[in-house]
């Protein structure tokens, strides 16, 4: 229970108090080597992910290394597949897309010759599709998507059919069904605040942006309806970096201030041009805050 506490409290940034909660675990519970192990090697999984969305990618492999050492049956199956999906995640930011298509394959069918949670599937798909929208084919996610949400409806996780309904939206900008993709985002991120996923607030927060941005280029230029739509890209803009901010994911702070100076630049305002522009290289410019920077007082893994 610490161990899932910690986790929820990473996923909204708040690192300190993660491994704060890992370390206020009593001695006791940790005696036997299979509580300790997994308490480790919880440890070494939020500090690998605290490292990728810092933007050290270096040091997230070598936690992520260490995590998967030994016997690849000793992981507990929750800590396994979340080592898995950090590893198509660090794959992806990497641009080793054929990699990472591989890698979720793989947990696709593992998942269908065993059986597998229905969670654990839609997240699969869900994964599959953010792939296929990297690589420039969004439209190729649109059944992943559907099938995901499908699957969260009944096993009744919301967190992951907000995410799921994100990823048609998504979509449907594709497609250029802007109007339908900003109908869906609107009502599914106050839903996902609820849930208190801030990392996926801001990639609904994102999508919804890229949505308005779609919606204004249908519109005749000097327009009401293409300055409303500019400004509700914008307003989604500001809140997608806030939420990127609160977990600490440079790369996606990045991403959203060449979005905020492109925007800038399509509306003719210079001054927050170069505003986004000087904070995008500045964080592009900032050294990666390493995971070796986090430690807390808790026992390494070894």
């Amino acid at each position: 229970m610490a161990c899932r506490l910690a986790g929820h409290l990473a996923g909204r940034g708040e690192y300190d108090r993660a491994v704060g909660a890992l370390e206020a675990v009593d001695a006791d519970a940790l005696r036997s080597a299979r509580s300790r192990e997994y308490w480790q090697k919880y440890l070494a999984l939020l500090r690998a992910r605290r490292a990728m969305h810092a933007g050290d990618l270096d040091a997230a492999e070598s936690r992520l290394r260490t995590l998967l050492q030994g016997k690849p049956d000793s992981l507990e199956p929750d800590v396994a597949f979340a080592a898995d999906s950090l590893r198509v995640e660090l794959l992806t930011r990497r641009g080793d897309l054929p990699a990472a298509f591989a890698e979720v394959e793989r947990l696709l069918a593992e998942n269908r010759a065993g059986d597998g949670d229905v969670a654990l599937r839609a997240r699969l798909l869900l994964a599959k599709a953010h792939l296929y929208d990297v690589a420039g084919r969004p439209a190729r996610g649109f059944s992943l998507a559907m099938r995901a949400a499908g699957l969260a409806r009944r096993a009744r996780v919301l967190p992951l059919l907000w995410q799921a309904v994100g990823s048609v939206a998504n979509v449907l900008t594709g497609l250029g069904e802007f109007a339908a993709a900003a109908s869906l985002l609107r009502p599914a991120i106050p839903r996902c605040i609820e849930c208190g996923a801030w990392f996926m607030v801001a990639q609904l927060c994102s999508w919804l942006a890229d949505a308005h941005v779609g919606r204004a280029g249908a519109e005749p230029s000097g327009s009401a309806a293409r300055a409303l739509a500019m400004a509700a890209a914008a307003t989604a803009l500001r809140d997608a970096f806030d939420y990127y901010a609160r977990v600490g994911d440079v790369g996606k702070q990045c991403e959203t201030r060449a979005k905020q100076a492109a925007l800038a630049r399509a509306l003719g305002d210079d001054d927050m041009v170069e505003s986004f522009s000087a904070h995008y290289l500045r964080l592009k410019a900032a050294k990666p805050a390493s995971a070796t920077n986090w430690q807390g007082s808790g026992a390494e893994v070894t």
